[in-house]
């Protein structure tokens, strides 16, 4: 806290976080921006040709950075690409969206680095930054290469930080004649900007996910951008009736934080949130190329018609704590194929398979440690320690001559005025002992050595990844809810069982 010159009050200082992270190849550079707009640049130490790395701070801003994208994510054949070349054959390049209404780009040339700052015309703070690739093609200076998105519109830009277009939020639709229909939704500002490069072109989807207090529904609307223009589904930029402004469909039916399928040769699903726990992916794709006589132009011609029945949900992915943030990647080694990775609200990050017979399944977790899990282990090194201490080291006991001797253990029970006398041998108690001494050193070397307790978190996910669990009732009404709570109790009963073993 720091007291004003004026009047003295304390006013508490606001914490300063990380709201932004991007990286780029396996030594960097890597960005990362605060609340306080601070921008930081760290790169990794590169033995093979002697750099050493270096962290660095730029200071171009003064409020929070919103997000962070960086330039490409595939070759100039499309390919992915994760080393220390840069992407598409050009130099790193990042877009870092703030919310004093700017962004900046900051072009990395070797260990140097230059930045251009581009200002939204209308002011507002820019929520989105999203980096717009013609992959296959040499790109011009003068092409559309970065959208950032605010409240009120769109914004394209050129590579040199150029505006060429300001797109609002409009609704497309087709009549009964087949005649595009424009309309102006109710208030409804922009939250969502997403972009899906592909080999013959980029699709552009942005929208808002809904205001229930003023009846607004959720929508995002698509563009065609080929060859840094944007285009109608024929590529063509002077067709008649044709408006950049305008966008080419409107989809009614989405969440919250649309991201889409980042294969980098199509644009097959799109992902969102749903609700709170709940992210949904719907099919984007009309037809699959295999099937037909002639292949599609463009990604654009191969999206589905809303409201045709194809665009329908294939999966809903159910977490048990809040989404806040999701990203989709390309995972050829454990998904084969696409990925959805999810942060939830208690510090835990999901992976989800997206393709194949496994679709639809967690196929990695990680999360922070709660305390008594902290706890636990070094709770068992200090009690094995000194058990063995006490074992080994231990004074040598003399044993009586009447330990030996045959012995019954009576107590007396008065109840009722009825007097019972309950005898009992020693030895009996002694075996029931011994006999719980066993089962409780086995079970103790069964949850250390085996791993009983990853077992049990595989069938709580798996039962989770079941329609039953997904589209189920909820409570005593669905078995699959009950087996994966009694999971739960079954795995907290372990861990305190080796707390206190």
């Amino acid at each position: 806290c720091w007291s004003s010159c004026c009047g003295g009050d304390a006013v508490e200082e606001p914490v300063v976080g990380v709201t932004a992270v991007a990286c780029a190849g396996t030594r960097g550079p890597m960005l990362s921006g605060t609340s306080r707009g601070g921008l930081f640049v760290l790169m990794l130490d590169f033995a093979e040709e002697g750099k050493e790395g270096w962290i660095t701070r730029i200071d171009a801003h003064k409020m929070k950075i919103n997000d962070i994208c960086v330039e490409g994510g595939t070759d100039t054949n499309g390919q992915g690409v994760l080393d220390d070349a840069p992407l598409c054959g050009r130099p790193w390049c990042f877009g870092v969206a703030c919310e004093d209404g700017t962004v900046t780009l900051v072009k990395f040339v070797d260990d140097n680095f230059s930045m251009t700052q581009m200002k939204m015309p209308c002011g507002g703070s820019v929520l989105k930054v999203r980096f717009i690739a013609d992959i296959g093609h040499e790109r011009q200076p003068d092409w559309i290469t970065w959208a950032s998105c605010t409240a009120e519109a769109v914004y394209l830009w050129s590579g040199e930080g150029e505006l060429k277009h300001t797109l609002k939020n409009l609704w497309t639709t087709r009549n009964a004649n087949g005649e595009l229909v424009v309309e102006t939704p109710p208030e409804s500002p922009f939250t969502m900007l997403a972009v899906g490069n592909n080999p013959n072109g980029s699709l552009m989807f942005a929208g808002n996910a809904g205001n229930p207090d003023k009846q607004a529904p959720s929508s995002v609307s698509v563009w065609s951008i080929e060859h840094g223009r944007v285009c109608d589904g024929y590529g063509r930029t002077d067709a008649k009736g044709f408006s950049p402004e305008v966008p080419l469909l409107t989809y009614k039916h989405c969440g919250d934080r649309l991201d889409l399928d980042r294969s980098g040769y199509s644009t097959d699903f799109a992902v969102d949130v749903r609700s709170d726990y709940q992210v949904a992916m719907w099919n984007l794709q009309g037809v699959p190329p295999h099937r037909l006589a002639i292949s599609p132009r463009g990604p654009v011609n191969r999206l589905v018609c809303p409201r045709s029945g194809f665009d329908h949900i294939q999966l809903q992915l159910t977490h048990r704590s809040k989404v806040m943030h999701m990203c989709t990647a390309e995972d050829p080694d454990d998904a084969g194929g696409p990925c959805l990775i999810v942060g939830c609200e208690d510090g835990s990050a999901v992976a989800w398979d997206l393709e194949g017979v496994d679709q639809g399944e967690i196929s990695a977790e990680m999360r922070s440690l709660h305390a008594h899990e902290l706890m636990i282990p070094l709770a068992l090194w200090l009690l094995t320690f000194f058990q063995v201490v006490s074992f080994a080291f231990g004074p040598s006991i003399k044993w009586r001559k009447e330990v030996q001797k045959p012995m019954h253990i009576t107590q007396k029970l008065a109840f009722i005025e009825v007097d019972v006398v309950l005898t009992c041998p020693a030895t009996l108690l002694f075996w029931a002992e011994i006999a719980g001494c066993v089962v409780s050193m086995s079970l103790y070397l069964l949850f250390t050595i085996t791993p009983a307790q990853e077992l049990v978190n595989w069938v709580a996910r798996k039962l989770q990844s079941t329609n039953a669990f997904k589209v189920g009732k909820s409570g005593l009404h669905n078995p699959a809810v009950m087996i994966t709570s009694a999971m739960s109790l079954v795995q907290r009963a372990i861990h305190f069982f080796l707390l206190f073993s």
